[in-house]
């Protein structure tokens, strides 16, 4: 049987992996596993409240009668769920996933990380009791929710959106319960608008940013381009969809609101065709777009630079949430990664290019931050001779040092734009990429300290970016004049086509 875990629960488990099968454990593991541990207790809350949530819908949206005469089995299925919520079973199993939970959370941050290789054994095998203990919990409570989601599916689906779907079979029962709402879950149907809403507005955002997008480039380049204005008047008509499922879903929100006094059922009918048909119309239409814009250009990506090309002339602070916007529009088109914008991958081409560029185009010495008490950093005689030479450069760039000793520096200030305990690596690796450069004959003597310093400082390869970070750095790279190269010659990102990725598994 295969069992398809919430993200949140999959990935606490992956984080248990690290001690348990790769014998990995230190104090980043544990804040990071703390850290993660908030996420995964607030998922597991918020899961059962789906779980009660899509009940109630069920309970609310299936004819029980029909269900009992012609398919006996899911009506036997209902029975059984309605006796575990009447006997309080789910809730038994939710207390005890948390006491289990609580119990691998109290093992981990017990145990010495210094003494770890000493009593790794020890500790995996408890910790692999308290994880099977776990997961058959887990197991039970993710039974359940696949049950009531099997009975879900057998009803006949109003829209290819999830939301929507839901939200029109919960409003078609109202309408059929409208004269007596006594016994009627309106926080649930509250509910599915709210989240309509927002749904609708994330899509009405979407598609202004393309028609914009695509508008202030056509101005920009000052050309007409005949495949540019169709895709603009295919993304407006998607609007003009999205509009009305808007306009009528704000209708809905007053009836159930009881801000309309005197309701006309024919209106309020007349509302659930109007989200029902603008909500097919919109799958309709970003099919034909999808259609139009792989048979119309030559690569999606052509277009996907275009958008981003855009970006740096557009007038708007939410340039990050643009970006992720587009990112997602494309996802069905192109395989596309600034070095690959995964949780174990990293940015490193793109900040060393963002860096560089900051580094080479500053007019004025860098700002500094004064150390509170000097550090002292013990190098090598070959790495001392170097840093003499280099000292004045450093200086431009927001260093204050000087030497101690035979072979030794004090450094007093270090630039704003790197951490404390960063200085040391920055120093120690600039010297080495310098002497690395010299070798592949870089002869220009600031060239060369401002390509290592941003080496130096740029995202280490291996290290693990938050989405915000990620996005941050793609916004920085795109506003610079040429963002497809490396100060090295090196490729920031890559279009990975179909042919290509079939061609790994034929070979």
């Amino acid at each position: 049987m295969i069992i398809i875990f919430p993200y949140f629960i999959n990935n606490f488990f992956s984080l248990l992996e690290f001690p348990l099968f790769y014998q990995f454990f230190n104090q980043d593991y544990i804040n990071t596993f703390n850290f993660y541990c908030d996420v995964y207790f607030k998922g597991i809350n918020n899961f059962l409240d789906s779980i009660y949530d899509d009940y109630k819908f069920l309970k609310t949206t299936i004819d029980l009668e029909s269900l009992k005469n012609n398919n006996n089995i899911y009506y036997n299925s209902i029975v059984k769920l309605d006796e575990f919520i009447s006997k309080n079973v789910l809730n038994n199993m939710y207390n005890k996933i948390i006491e289990a939970s609580n119990s691998i959370k109290e093992l981990i941050n017990s145990f010495n990380v210094n003494e770890f290789d000493k009593k790794n054994d020890t500790l995996r095998q408890e910790l692999s009791l308290k994880i099977d203990t776990l997961l058959k919990n887990i197991v039970k409570l993710i039974d359940f929710y696949n049950n009531v989601n099997k009975i879900l599916n057998i009803q006949k689906k109003l829209s290819p959106f999830p939301f929507i779907d839901k939200f029109l079979k919960m409003y078609f029962t109202y309408i059929q319960n409208i004269q007596d709402l006594s016994n009627y879950p309106i926080d649930i149907l509250l509910n599915l608008t709210l989240k309509n809403v927002s749904f609708i507005n994330t899509l009405e955002k979407n598609y202004s940013y393309m028609v914009d997008l695509i508008k202030l480039y056509l101005q920009n380049e000052n050309i007409k381009d005949q495949n540019l204005g169709t895709l603009i008047t295919h993304y407006e008509e998607l609007l003009d969809f999205v509009n009305a499922i808007r306009y009528a879903i704000g209708g809905v929100y007053q009836i159930i609101t009881g801000n309309i006094e005197k309701l006309d059922k024919k209106e309020v009918e007349l509302l659930f065709i109007q989200i029902n048909q603008a909500s097919n119309g919109i799958f309709q239409k970003q099919t034909e777009i999808q259609n139009f814009i792989n048979n119309t250009f030559q690569t999606p990506f052509d277009l996907y630079l275009l958008f981003l090309k855009s970006i740096k002339e557009y007038k708007n602070e939410a340039k990050e949430e643009i970006i992720q916007n587009i990112l997602i529009e494309f996802n069905n088109f192109v395989l596309s990664f600034f070095t690959n914008p995964l949780i174990y991958y990293n940015f490193n081409n793109e900040e060393y290019k963002i860096i560089y560029e900051k580094l080479k185009n500053t007019k004025q010495n860098i700002s500094a931050q004064t150390l509170l008490f000097p550090l002292n950093i013990d190098l090598s005689p070959n790495d001392f001779i170097l840093m003499k030479e280099l000292m004045p450069i450093f200086k431009e760039n927001g260093f204050d040092i000087e030497e101690f000793g035979t072979s030794s520096i004090i450094v007093n200030a270090y630039p704003d734009v790197i951490q404390t305990q960063e200085i040391k690596h920055v120093i120690e690796n600039t010297l080495e990429n310098f002497r690395i450069n010299q070798i592949a004959e870089i002869k220009d003597i600031r060239e060369n300290f401002i390509r290592s310093m941003a080496k130096s400082m740029a995202v280490q390869y291996g290290q693990i970016l938050t989405k915000p970070e990620m996005l941050k750095l793609i916004t920085e790279l795109l506003a610079l004049n040429d963002f497809t190269f490396s100060p090295t010659g090196k490729r920031i990102f890559k279009e990975i086509d179909r042919e290509e990725i079939s061609g790994y598994f034929k070979k």
